[in-house]
């Protein structure tokens, strides 16, 4: 038993350790980690390399809309873009801010209140044809290109993706 309690928190220690000496500042891990598995996408699949934003580099992205998310503790930007075998199209914004009341104003602000609530991350809001979410200091929007019962089903398929690996 003491053999077991000793070996538990050796690999506890090492793993910390790996974690502290990786080299990477907190919350600065690979957002492509939280792209949904591809076995999840059930008729889907990416569509190319996602794009990554850090910083100010989010002005690249959105010129318009940056200054706000900025000004709320972002970190990170993956875009994803997903297609249907029949060719429907849905685009994946998942967006890594500095703490979760940042992410919480800007999902009030960008998902306000008209949608319908579903049962994905801590909270979600789906209207005609996107679907946005939120999830600990994680915020995800993701935009088909209409509001067909199979893009909405992708929009929800994919969103439970992302909500898995966060």
């Amino acid at each position: 038993m003491k053999r077991l309690l000793i070996t538990t928190v050796l690999c506890a220690l090492s793993v910390l350790t790996f974690v502290h000496c990786s080299g990477k500042p907190p919350g600065q891990q690979d957002i492509a980690l939280f792209l949904p598995a591809p076995e999840k996408l059930k008729g889907w699949e990416a569509v190319g390399a996602p794009q990554k934003f850090r910083g100010d580099d989010l002005f690249v992205y959105m010129n318009g809309g940056a200054g706000k998310y900025l000004s709320h503790g972002f970190k990170q930007l993956i875009a994803q873009e997903f297609r249907s075998t029949n060719k429907k199209t849905i685009t994946l914004e998942l967006f890594e801010m500095g703490n979760q009341s940042g992410a919480q104003e800007i999902f009030a602000e960008k998902a306000g209140k008209n949608g319908r609530r579903v049962a994905i991350g801590d909270e979600a809001l789906l209207e005609e044809y996107y679907l946005n979410f939120r999830k600990k200091h994680f915020l995800v929007t993701l935009t088909g290109a209409d509001s067909e019962k199979e893009t909405v089903d992708g929009l929800l398929t994919i969103a439970r993706g992302v909500d898995e690996r966060i």
